[in-house]
């Protein structure tokens, strides 16, 4: 018996020993999930910007990161932003984090400064109130996120083209900017971004974009246009975004032209304002273009021309017992060739709910020369009757009392639509 029982002894430490070494291993293995687990769960915690950024004023203020407060990380916040700096979908794939961005000034807005050269302006269109520029838009910011240790000595820049471009600005923070009085989305062209060593980046695109603008045709053709150009960010109001005028990128080429136009100036200036939609107050850019009509080929083709159809209808005056047939002849050749120019104005303009100096113009010579038929028709009915004395002296009388008529009531048009 006592044999029996050492042996039982013996094969039972053999099937603890078995039970042992597994379970021995799974703890092993659990306890190195749990720390790897521990470590992937802190990683979140490295995403927090650094808060320790003093207190700055906005006013006049510029762009660059070695001029703004914000434009520098404290150590602390080194290793922070290697882990920010990493690319942004890669981060939160790894990391199981909703896509997101914050300005790079957590305590006031971000000062972007902004230029816009305008290259050309075409098809001005009264009709739809619109007209198309062509130009070159600069932005400047500063974040010090992005800032990185040249690899280079000769090369201190990172240089985005195009596509690579857009790509970049899809994983940073940018003012993402738009115009507000748009007719359709701007056409992009030639995007560059340059991102400097310390976190400074400038992005700048040539665009082609139509924008609608108010016309103000009461003058015309001695009209002057203020063609009006909104700009904002699209979704960063004023506390965190306020744009600065960099005046190394504002103007207008001097090797362009617009047909019938004349460029005046180009002014641009900064308002707060909200929009019908927004919630907020916007830091906007204002640029106003003042072009000038060059009303040249107007007067020689419209306004000589007819003034000078008024000036032979009153050619009647002399025609001295001639019949009727051939005085009312002359006239409505003049109220026919009146009426031609009405139309072709009319091709020419919009429809305005307020007339314009030229549709004065048509207007008041067609009046004319409607009285110098009334006039024609009664000298008419005088000479038969017999009373030829009264008619030569309405003829006389008419040969200055029309032109002086229709010279004072231009000048009076000319005070009323152009004055």
């Amino acid at each position: 018996m006592y044999q029996l029982l050492q042996r039982f002894y013996k094969h039972l430490g053999r099937i603890r020993t078995l039970w042992l070494a597994p379970f021995c291993l799974v703890t092993i293995l659990l306890w190195h999930q749990v720390s790897l687990f521990s470590e992937s769960y802190a990683k979140p915690q490295s995403l927090q910007f650094p808060s320790e950024i003093a207190a700055q004023s906005v006013t006049n203020m510029k762009v660059k990161c070695s001029e703004v407060p914000y434009g520098k990380l404290t150590d602390q916040s080194q290793k922070k932003a290697q882990l920010a700096a990493l690319p942004l979908n890669e981060l939160l794939v790894e990391l199981d984090l909703p896509r997101f961005v914050r300005p790079p000034n957590l305590v006031g807005a971000t000062q972007v400064g902004v230029g816009l050269f305008v290259e050309e302006i075409s098809e001005l269109s009264a009709s739809d109130n619109s007209y198309t520029m062509e130009g070159f838009l600069n932005l400047i910011w500063c974040d010090p996120r992005l800032s990185f240790e040249p690899k280079n000595a000769n090369w201190q820049q990172d240089i985005f083209l195009e596509k690579d471009a857009e790509k970049e600005l899809e994983r940073i923070w940018w003012p993402d900017v738009h115009f507000i009085n748009e007719v359709a989305p701007r056409q992009r062209e030639n995007e560059e971004l340059i991102i400097e060593p310390d976190g400074t980046a400038e992005y700048q695109e040539r665009f082609f974009i139509t924008l609608a603008s108010d016309f103000e045709m009461r003058r015309f053709p001695f009209d002057t246009q203020q063609l009006l150009l909104e700009f904002e960010s699209f979704a960063w109001s004023k506390d965190y975004l306020v744009f600065q005028i960099e005046d190394n990128f504002i103007g207008f080429s001097s090797d362009f032209s617009i047909p019938e136009w004349n460029i005046l100036d180009i002014k641009e200036h900064l308002e707060i304002k909200r929009g019908p939609r927004d919630k907020n107050d916007f830091s906007q850019l204002i640029a106003e273009i003042t072009v000038q009509r060059d009303p040249g080929s107007y007067i020689t083709k419209i306004i000589i021309p007819m003034i000078t159809i008024v000036g032979i209808s009153w050619s009647v005056f002399w025609m001295i017992g001639d019949g009727l047939a051939d005085r009312l002849g002359v006239s409505f050749t003049g109220v026919l060739t009146i009426v031609a120019y009405q139309f072709i104005v009319s091709d020419i303009l919009p429809n305005h709910i307020y007339n314009t100096f030229l549709d004065g113009l048509i207007l008041l010579s067609f009046v004319m020369l409607v009285l110098t038929i009334i006039e024609n028709i009664t000298v008419n009915m005088l000479y038969l009757q017999g009373k030829e004395t009264s008619a030569t002296s309405i003829d006389n009388v008419c040969r200055w009392l029309f032109p002086l008529t229709y010279l004072g009531l231009l000048g009076i048009l000319a005070l009323v639509y152009l004055f």
